[in-house]
């Protein structure tokens, strides 16, 4: 490893990942298009849904599968196979009419490139600031939701008069040109991904005795933050917001989001980390508290802002625990064991909260269960070690 990166120029890596992470934030636009696809498949909403369930799922395997893939092609290459296999998906996506190969396309295929795409930039990060991990994990995880809120605003624009096969066409083609941009750029800094290390080769005894309260705490965190990603817009159009305010909230809760994220990322080289995660939980707490308390659109929107911050502060804190605890090079294969509990809440917050919506003809429901959960979050943090 040392060998690795003696001849490496983390510059280049670090503006690769800072490039290329952004455009999957473009995923987290999801709820822009549910109102449109229910249109056009003439599907309820628990349905449509269903297809942001399973790309959720996708992202999880590809976490998963990324370190494995480290031994088949060097970076740049690896990277630059991603990002044609995510142009294909959204294009499928595009020439889509039918449930099915809306769920191959974008769910499927854009999903699991972006989880792949996902777990090598943030590698990529942790290797080229070896001595900051928490910051590098911040700033790996904030550029995703910096391209969620500049895709939200994009999107939101060109829907209208694109329509939804337009403007996944148009994604697809970025996706190529930005992917090969960020390939040359990682080609020369010269770094190398490490492989999966050997079983019995040991891990830290604190990353030990810490993952499993981890990944329930991120699990909890992921349901109300994924909930409200996912049905962000259409919370507050249930709650008399306009079309405009609708799109705003996409916005705001990349936002918060992205600020979450690269805030967390930063305390967790400061503060102990149960703190930090402890905050996440508290925050989400509070939209959902103001939200039932006083329902309206302007606290619709306060409420999934908030819910944007939390799930930032968590996207932040959790990734950049275990990379202090783990240690840069182990950072992929542990961090695609914590992203099961972010795929495991992806896979049924979106399609509980649309079957709710579906039954209720509103969002109280859901709103409860994920404040719930929010309290049991926190009391998960007051656990972990620190």
């Amino acid at each position: 490893m040392a060998a690795d990166r003696a001849d490496a120029r983390p510059r280049y890596a670090i503006a690769a990942a800072l490039l290329f992470n952004p455009m999957l934030g473009s995923l987290y636009c999801w709820s822009l298009f549910v109102a449109p696809l229910e249109t056009r498949l003439a599907l309820p909403r628990a349905d449509v849904s269903l297809i942001f369930s399973i790309a959720v799922l996708a992202f999880t395997a590809g976490t998963l599968l990324s370190p494995r893939l480290y031994r088949l092609l060097p970076p740049a290459g690896l990277l630059l196979a991603v990002a044609t296999g995510i142009a294909a998906g959204l294009a499928l996506a595009g020439l889509s009419s039918t449930w099915w190969t809306l769920a191959l396309g974008y769910g499927g295929l854009f999903g699991g490139g972006a989880g792949l795409a996902y777990s090598i930039t943030l590698q990529v990060m942790a290797l080229a600031l070896p001595e900051r991990r928490g910051l590098a994990a911040g700033l790996g995880v904030s550029g995703f939701a910096v391209g969620s809120i500049l895709f939200a605003l994009l999107l939101g624009s060109v829907l209208p008069w694109l329509g939804l096969s337009g403007a996944w066409f148009g994604l697809a083609t970025l996706f190529l040109a930005v992917g090969l941009c960020a390939a040359l750029l990682l080609a020369g800094s010269g770094l190398r991904l490490p492989p999966p290390a050997r079983r019995g080769g040991g891990r830290p005894p604190d990353a030990a005795g810490g993952f499993p309260l981890l990944w329930l705490g991120f699990l909890l965190a992921a349901v109300a933050g994924v909930s409200s990603i996912g049905h962000a817009a259409t919370i507050v159009a249930s709650h008399g917001g306009s079309a405009a305010a609708a799109a705003f909230a996409v916005v705001a809760i990349n936002c918060g989001n992205a600020g979450g994220r690269l805030g967390a990322g930063w305390l967790c080289d400061r503060f102990p980390a149960a703190r930090i995660i402890g905050l996440a939980h508290l925050a989400a707490f509070a939209g959902f508290a103001l939200l039932l308390a006083w329902p309206g659109a302007p606290q619709a929107v306060a409420c999934v802002a908030l819910q944007g911050l939390a799930y930032g502060i968590a996207s932040g804190a959790f990734p950049g625990t275990l990379s202090i605890l783990y240690g840069a090079a182990n950072f992929g294969r542990y961090f695609g064991r914590l992203m099961t509990a972010w795929g495991l809440a992806g896979l049924t917050a979106p399609w509980l909260a649309g079957r709710l919506f579906d039954l209720q003809a509103d969002y109280t429901v859901i709103l409860w269960l994920c404040g719930g959960l929010s309290v049991a979050g926190f009391l998960v943090s007051r656990r972990l070690p620190g």
